[in-house]
């Protein structure tokens, strides 16, 4: 009804983006795992999602990956629920007192944001029809059901409600657990007990637990019998529920040290969070146990790292049997802890440690120095100036420089060993290590090992470091091309660099891209600014409505998708993926495919109409006078987490900002159309669209 409607109203043909997004989420919302007791057992734990733009509940089943889940639809080719009604908008789920499964609808004619509309549509809309109107629905299940009484539970004896801890309906469960606490009855505490200790359901005995913890009745003997049951999930939440009490009871942390070897993930998990609580020796050695036996798991190394404060020191050496390659990064992530501590002796104690233990290798010391080398940076040291004697770094760099040359250059090594092996040259002055660097930026070398040594020499300072990177410029690919260029315009010492070789041609202007000028044309420094201008005066973006009108002429151009193809690699790739290729950094295009070409031409000549939040471009100065462009990937209190358009991840702790400023624009640059002709674009949208 809905598209024959805005197609009257228009009197156009209907865009497929405003029909259905063909297979794709696009707002999903009211994500609930199924925890009742109406439906067969198979359902119990399923997770059930809206998607209001198509109108149905997506089902999917979950199973166990580690310490987190995976999911997987439970049907092929249908949808558990799917609605002909363009106003049903199921926007959120509830489990039910009767064991169901309850769908708040939000009912709406229009669910679209104004933004994803367009203009001429919009204008014909009411956006709010449907706000005074809403409907829930039960999901019965087959056959003739009939719901029990609704419960009064408000009414239940503490018995009753006790009891009620083994129901198989979670809201049951969880209502009566509520009900003991808001009433703390002195009758609870011995039934709560005997439930811990001896019921059959393992439910049960956790809600048993948490109850008596909930009273102030929690003793050791509890947590004793908890940490020894059955059920891990149970012992699970005994860890969580024990770590307030280490510190005051041995024999509690003694039988949880036990379970760094337990069977179960989930325990050794918690575990490892747990043990932060209890600083001795036997938590380091647990702690060194667990990481040992899920290598390379970085669910696990986050875990035992955040425990790791209290003696980062003593778990690296517990830790040193950690040859393998898969467990590198857990002792460089060590290494990077101890080093951003600032502490000369703990340096010096695990460089003799890494030197002289007979289990170290060439790859645990290659990883612990870049681990010290990174740390001692982010509190504004060098390692240099924190090894003692000091002709003890001159003798570690020489050997270093003799390592790395051998096997950075050895094309008989994998890629991934040669590149651990360049980033060791960060340890060694710029002057020693310039012609290694030269050489692996020559040609025929692997990408890998390229990004490694660009990456590697920009953590080197001074004005040297940009005419390493041009020296090779001629013969770089399009992605070492990039990488180059976001080395080159991270440091205001090398800009002046870059547009030497800009104006003197080494570097065509067209190879700028459109993001790298609007960085320089907007740089703090103003004389940078001003020469900036001067340069790409001649290339001045238009003003976007004038070239999106321009551009409509190629919406009337038979397009190639094999020519298209190769404007995608040439002008999109580097920040999109598509069809298997590409970097994720800004939206995947895997969905464009549902739009309309004129839709999308928009998207592409004016990327500022509508941005999301999550591609807005940040432009980032550290306190060391480096300077990062891209989007927050991730944030916690302490840090964040920039994504460069080079496709690079750069973990920036809060205390080396200077200034954060977000640009309010999208990391896409305006002025691709200099890049692409109307053929051109007329390709790009063909292959895009498949068609």
């Amino acid at each position: 009804f809905r598209a024959r409607q805005w197609a009257t109203l228009m009197d156009r043909q209907y865009p497929r983006s405003e029909l259905a997004p063909q297979g794709y989420f696009t707002s999903s919302s009211g994500l609930t795992v199924y925890r009742g007791s109406a439906y067969p057992k198979s359902f119990y734990g399923n997770v059930f999602i809206g998607e209001v733009a198509n109108n149905l509940t997506h089902r999917q089943l979950l199973e166990s990956d580690g310490v987190t889940f995976k999911a997987t639809p439970a049907h092929e080719k249908v949808e558990f629920l799917a609605s002909t009604d363009n106003w049903f908008r199921p926007v959120n789920y509830l489990n039910a007192p009767d064991g169901t499964l309850h769908i708040c609808d939000m009912y709406r004619e229009n669910i679209e944001h104004p933004w994803s509309i367009p203009d001429d549509i919009r204008a014909r809309l009411d956006l709010e029809s449907g706000r005074d109107r809403g409907r829930i629905y039960r999901l019965t299940p087959p056959g003739k059901f009939k719901p029990g009484k609704p419960p009064r539970l408000g009414k239940a004896t503490t018995k009753e409600l006790i009891a009620l801890l083994a129901h198989p309906n979670a809201w049951q469960r969880e209502t009566a657990h509520r009900l003991i606490f808001e009433r703390q009855p002195k009758d609870a505490e011995e039934p709560l007990r005997e439930m811990h200790g001896n019921h059959s359901t393992a439910l049960a005995r956790l809600h048993a637990l948490y109850s008596l913890q909930g009273l102030n009745s929690l003793t050791e003997a509890d947590l004793l019998a908890g940490l020894n049951d059955a059920s891990p999930r149970v012992r699970e939440h005994a860890i969580r529920l024990s770590e307030a009490r280490f510190k005051e009871s041995p024999e509690l942390l003694t039988r949880a040290v036990k379970l760094s070897i337990d069977e179960d993930i989930h325990v050794r998990f918690q575990l490892a969070f747990s043990l932060g609580e209890a600083p001795s020796p036997e938590s380091t050695k647990a702690l060194a146990v667990i990481a040992s036996h899920t290598p390379g798991d970085p669910w696990i190394e986050t875990a035992v790292l955040s425990s790791a404060h209290h003696d980062p020191v003593g778990l690296f050496k517990e830790s040193f049997g950690f040859a393998s390659r898969k467990r590198a990064s857990f002792i460089r992530s060590l290494a990077r802890i101890i080093g951003a501590r600032g502490e000369a002796a703990d340096v010096n104690e695990v460089l003799n440690a890494a030197t002289f233990d007979a289990r170290s290798t060439s790859t645990t010391m290659t990883h612990t120095l870049l681990g010290l080398h990174e740390g001692t940076r982010q509190v504004r040291k060098t390692l240099a100036s924190m090894i003692t004697p000091p002709e003890s770094f001159t003798n570690l760099q020489n050997g270093l420089l003799r390592q790395a040359k051998e096997e950075a250059l050895n094309n008989s090594l994998t890629p991934e060993f040669r590149a651990d092996s360049i980033r060791v040259l960060a340890l060694t002055e710029l002057e020693k290590a310039e012609s290694v660097y030269r050489a692996l930026l020559g040609p025929g070398r692997p990408s890998a090992i390229h990004d490694a040594a660009i990456q590697t020499l920009a953590t080197h300072s001074g004005a040297r470091v940009a005419a390493i990177l041009l020296a090779g410029w001629q013969s770089y690919l399009p992605p070492t091309r990039e990488a180059a260029l976001s080395a080159l315009t991270a440091r205001s010492d090398r800009i002046p660099v870059l547009l030497d070789a800009v104006e003197s041609g080494v570097i065509p202007l067209p190879q700028i891209s459109a993001t790298r000028r609007t960085l320089l044309l907007r740089n703090r420094d103003a004389k940078l600014r001003e020469r900036a201008t001067a340069i790409f005066a001649d290339s001045k973006i238009s003003p976007r409505k004038q070239v999106l009108e321009d551009y409509q002429s190629a919406l009337k151009l038979a397009g190639d998708r094999e020519r298209g193809k190769k404007v995608y690699e040439t002008a999109c790739m580097a920040c999109h993926r598509f069809a298997g290729q590409g970097n994720a950094i800004g939206p995947d295009l895997s969905t464009v495919s549902n739009r309309t070409a004129d839709e999308l031409l928009v998207h592409i000549v004016d990327p500022n109409r509508e941005v999301s939040p999550n591609y807005i471009q940040y432009n980032i100065d550290l306190k060391d006078d480096e300077s990062l462009s891209g989007i927050i990937a991730e944030e916690t209190a302490n840090s964040i987490v920039v994504k460069t358009a080079d496709n690079q991840s750069h973990a920036v702790l809060r205390s080396q900002i200077r200034e954060i400023r977000a640009s309010g624009m999208s990391l896409m640059p305006e002025g691709l159309e200099a890049a692409i002709d109307k053929q051109g674009m007329a390709d790009l949208l063909a292959y895009l669209l498949r068609r």
